[in-house]
């Protein structure tokens, strides 16, 4: 009698269980993977939205993976993207928050990239985004600007040799961050540069899915047992720790006046106004302040950094385009003008290049994973609460049913027959997805389009770049991986226009 009802309970228990993966698998489908593992084995690690987007041809625009303990579900189209982040915005606003390495780099989630929303979270991202456009609407920032694009461009010319540019680019992005952030300029070897440099080239190592310490992800009971990978962790937030006391010294040295202060200084005023108010939502601790300052930093050096990176490489081995850039920036700013962020209207041969090559580079291939605060649909497919959501974003930019020849680099694929640029509701426009989109759209989103615009405009100006001695594919495809997609090492040689 006892083997019988164990039978029984036995099927019934195997009927559930085929039951209910037919329900998901009905509802968001997904290939079968293995027991514990998920589809880990059936990935290519290294870039996994090009596993993603070869199996959308199959799966369909939403389609769920499973990655050990984990399962997201992965958007894989422009629609899908947009009816999640702008339609559903609220409702896909959430981030997950069961990695425990970025649980502590951003000391429990309290940083402003993987809060969830709250009143406090919307307050300090316009907080962020104010004191952004202030910088950006101030003339003299401007020309400070200006200025440390044209020594980056001046460093190229005193090359007499085939070089890499990639430390003179990251260089130059970390000093315009700085600025930003402390409304102060800095020299390489100043305490808060090398703070700066030194966080940030740990930070991605440790937080990428399969960077040092990934197990800690998935055992957070190992660090009691004195592994290395968490002593690591231990050392990156110290590395942090250190930036922040770097940047508090800088703003000391900044002036009272608000318009000569940088953001750090608007998130500590931010921070008494808020402290001194009734409403304990927006109260502003310690933390807060210095997470959203350290997001910052982050967000406003690697991504622009490597697309400065993947444009020289791509442009020296564009002749044609480059003769195009050269013509319009003679005849629109002259061989002695300055090359200023309004120039972007009349500029448009430099914007739409801007534009391709945030399109065609996509460094940000897989946007940041968010998370379902309801259940919900998307393209007719079920989603439950709290559901990890991946947007591969590669798809959108390199949909070959969308752009013609989707890896050629093309800057006419935003502009008009006559040449203008196409306004931003043009559906090649709505396709550009490299910030984002809806309630958690990069705070950056201007001051890293200007960099990129007064780069490629400044060094046109002045430069003639062709490939150097040392050279590899300027091909996304054949990036490599990380947090970000990393283009390889090359060499250019620039000489002077003039």
């Amino acid at each position: 009698m006892l083997q019988i009802v164990l039978a029984i309970g036995l099927i019934g228990i195997c009927i559930y269980w085929i039951t209910s993966k037919r329900r998901s698998g009905e509802a968001v489908p997904r290939y079968r993977g293995l027991p514990f593992i998920g589809n880990l084995h059936q990935l290519n690690l290294q870039r996994p939205e090009l596993t993603f987007t070869d199996w959308s041809k199959d799966l369909g625009a939403v389609f769920s993976v499973k990655f050990l303990s984990d399962e997201f579900v992965v958007l894989n189209t422009n629609a899908a993207i947009r009816e999640a982040l702008v339609t559903k915005r609220d409702t896909f606003a959430g981030r997950p928050q069961g990695a425990f390495r970025t649980g502590m780099i951003t000391d429990g989630f309290q940083d402003i990239t993987f809060c969830d929303p709250n009143p406090r979270w919307r307050f300090l991202r316009r907080t962020c985004q104010r004191s952004i456009k202030l910088s950006s609407d101030d003339s003299g920032n401007r020309e400070m600007l200006g200025d440390m694009i044209a020594k980056m461009v001046n460093a190229f010319l005193e090359q007499k040799t085939s070089f890499n540019p990639r430390e003179t680019i990251y260089r130059t992005t970390v000093g315009i961050i700085i600025k930003l952030l402390v409304n102060e300029r800095c020299t390489a070897d100043e305490d808060l540069v090398k703070a700066v440099v030194d966080y940030e080239k740990h930070v991605l190592s440790a937080t990428m899915p399969t960077g040092k310490g990934f197990e800690l992800d998935l055992f957070p009971w190992m660090r009691y047992f004195g592994i290395k990978s968490y002593k690591y962790m231990q050392y990156v937030v110290h590395l942090r720790d250190i930036l922040w006391d770097e940047l508090k010294k800088a703003e000391l040295r900044g002036g009272t006046d608000a318009e000569d202060q940088g953001l750090v200084a608007a998130l500590l005023r931010a921070q008494d106004e808020m402290n001194t108010a009734n409403d304990v939502h927006l109260k502003l601790s310690d933390v807060h302040v210095k997470q959203a300052a350290i997001d910052m930093v982050v967000a406003g050096t690697g991504t622009t950094t490597l697309h400065m990176y993947a444009y020289f490489n791509i442009i020296s081995n564009h002749p044609d385009i480059q003769d195009r850039l050269f013509r319009e920036v003679d005849l629109i700013v002259g061989k002695h003008g300055t090359v200023s962020v309004n120039d972007r209207k009349v500029l448009p041969i430099c914007f739409a290049t801007t534009l391709e090559l945030l399109r065609y580079a996509n460094i940000g291939a897989i946007g940041l994973p968010h998370a379902t605060l309801e259940a919900t649909t998307i393209a007719g497919k079920k989603i439950a609460k709290g559901a990890q959501v991946l947007t591969n974003l590669w798809a959108v930019h390199h949909d070959e049913d969308f752009w013609e020849e989707p890896f050629e680099f093309r800057p006419d694929r935003f502009l008009d027959s006559v040449g203008r640029l196409i306004p931003a509701s043009h559906p090649n426009r709505q396709r550009m997805l490299a910030f984002g989109a809806g309630a958690r759209v990069c705070i950056g989103e201007f001051l890293a389009t200007t960099r990129l615009f007064l780069v490629i405009a400044s060094t046109a100006q002045k430069c003639q770049i062709s490939p150097g001695d040392l050279r590899s594919s300027y091909d996304p495809r054949h990036y490599g991986h990380g947090m970000m997609l990393n283009p390889p090492d090359y060499e250019i040689k620039v000489k002077g226009r003039y």
